[in-house]
């Protein structure tokens, strides 16, 4: 089950913000408080799980309703020294049979993503269709509610 995610750098974000989500989840707030950004997070995430492509303007989910406008429009204040941090927290109760015998004491597992830019001039940004991005995919296994108590495999 997913219990909250993790978004950082990400259109209205700055800072990496933990966002718990519970069987009924309500998304509410001021206009321009990042809302929609929580969902467009979402969706990135399904996109390129589902592509492999980190670069997106439109998504299979989204469709013509949702243009993400690629990294450069997506990455907090277009700045692309950046990195897009995107996470996810998993409980227990969703892990394999096999997975809860490796891992008894584990309550959470965060499986977080990180997307830059990689390798290009900047400076052509604006005129590149497909940007390269490079991904670091880190795996943060928590014991207990403590930050002190987790393992982080990178």
């Amino acid at each position: 089950m997913l219990t909250a995610i993790r978004v950082g750098n990400f259109k209205a974000f700055a800072e990496s913000q933990r966002i718990p989500l519970r069987p009924f989840t309500v998304i509410y707030g001021a206009n321009s408080s990042g809302k929609s950004s929580i969902l467009h997070s979402l969706i990135l995430a399904c996109h390129a799980q589902e592509t492999g492509n980190l670069d997106i303007h439109r998504t299979n989910v989204g469709g013509e309703s949702v243009d993400l406008g690629g990294f450069q429009q997506f990455i907090h204040r277009r700045d692309s020294d950046l990195k897009v941090h995107l996470e996810w927290e998993i409980a227990n109760q969703s892990f394999s049979r096999r997975l809860t015998e490796l891992l008894p004491s584990v309550k959470t597992v965060s499986i977080g993503v990180n997307i830059a830019l990689s390798g290009i001039d900047k400076s052509l940004i604006e005129n590149v269709g497909n940007l390269t991005t490079k991904q670091t995919v880190g795996v943060l296994v928590k014991k207990g509610r403590e930050e002190n108590d987790q393992i982080k495999v990178e």
